[in-house]
């Protein structure tokens, strides 16, 4: 059987966005929607790319939808399980925490469709989420139903250029950052 991995190499490009978050950045090394979205704006408008795959960490926790406006992470939007296990937060507080991300998110996706051109666009995700059913996570092997479903949808994006971002520039002092620490941010460790 052909494998279906495929290599950096054959790859137009990759440009992980995490790269360029400041060191210093509040939300930890999670990447911010409206960085990516301006990312990946600039990346369609100046190389024009046969396929553009853009990866957007939200609705993933941590929970940025209202940290970046009070310019920091509350312990539930940062860790939200550890804190629901705990008993430090309500259930009905995290799930809110958790739709205020994916709106957080949904409105960059909306933002990227009024921005690029694409005669065919797939919003899908690369899990689902379990948000307790049996687990507060998605560990390695789980194969329950609402981890393995995923939304998918098809549109197209016509680039009324709504968005004129900056190009983005990489931070030399994120490519510091640990990698453990990364997978830290993000609740694998």
């Amino acid at each position: 059987m052909k494998s279906r991995v495929v290599d950096i190499d054959q790859l137009g490009g990759y440009d992980p966005v995490w790269k360029y978050m400041p060191a210093e950045n509040p939300h930890g090394t999670t990447s911010l929607p409206s960085h990516v979205t301006d990312k990946a704006i600039h990346t369609a408008r100046t190389k024009s790319p046969d396929r553009l795959l853009i990866h957007y960490m939200q609705p993933h926790d941590p929970f940025l939808a209202h940290a970046t406006e009070r310019g920091e992470l509350l312990e539930y939007e940062r860790r939200p399980f550890d804190e629901l296990r705990a008993g430090n937060v309500s259930k009905d507080t995290l799930w809110n925490a958790y739709m205020d991300n994916l709106r957080f998110v949904l409105d960059e996706i909306k933002r990227l469709l009024s921005n690029i051109d694409a005669e065919q666009v797939l919003i899908t995700a690369d899990h689902g989420e379990l948000f307790g059913r049996i687990l507060h996570s998605h560990a390695p092997g789980i194969l329950h139903p609402d981890l393995r479903r995923v939304p998918w949808v098809r549109t197209t994006a016509r680039d009324e250029e709504t968005s004129h971002p900056d190009p983005i520039t990489q931070d030399e002092s994120a490519e510091e950052t640990d990698a453990e620490q990364r997978l830290k941010d993000l609740g694998y460790l």
